[in-house]
């Protein structure tokens, strides 16, 4: 499994010990925490000690827009790429909307499209976390 660094790796294990998982239990979850438990978006999160663990963590990062009725990804922490980031982790989750050539268009980076295929492929049960 591709990690960017020691510091991305502590923090998925981090994330699979607070929400109590193991790995290659649920690959719904495991692909969420996966993708954020990369830095640039893991250090965005205001109290890792108080996140909701009925959901992703990934939904740190959204609010409920009352007018369009679904979440929306809005948190001045992320960068473009990572926030689009974010969207397909949520995807991978449960099915949140995302352009995939818009995502892609803006993840333009070699590995930040590693960890979204890593994201993926954990998601697919293709390879295990």
């Amino acid at each position: 499994m591709y990690f960017s660094n020691v510091e991305h790796k502590n923090n998925f294990h981090l994330l699979m010990a607070k929400y109590n998982l193991e790995l290659g239990e649920d690959a719904e979850y495991e692909c969420n925490l996966y993708l954020c438990s990369y830095p640039k978006i893991f250090n965005c999160i205001e109290d890792i000690n108080n996140i909701d663990l009925s959901r992703s963590p990934l939904y740190e990062f959204t609010y409920w827009d009352i007018e369009r009725e679904k979440y929306v990804v809005s948190a001045p922490e992320l960068t473009g790429s990572t926030r689009r980031m974010v969207e397909i982790g949520l995807s991978c989750y449960n099915s949140f909307p995302v352009g995939l050539d818009d995502a892609f268009g803006s993840i333009n980076d070699e590995e930040l499209i590693k960890i979204v295929f890593t994201t993926m492929k954990i998601r697919l049960g293709v390879i295990a976390a």
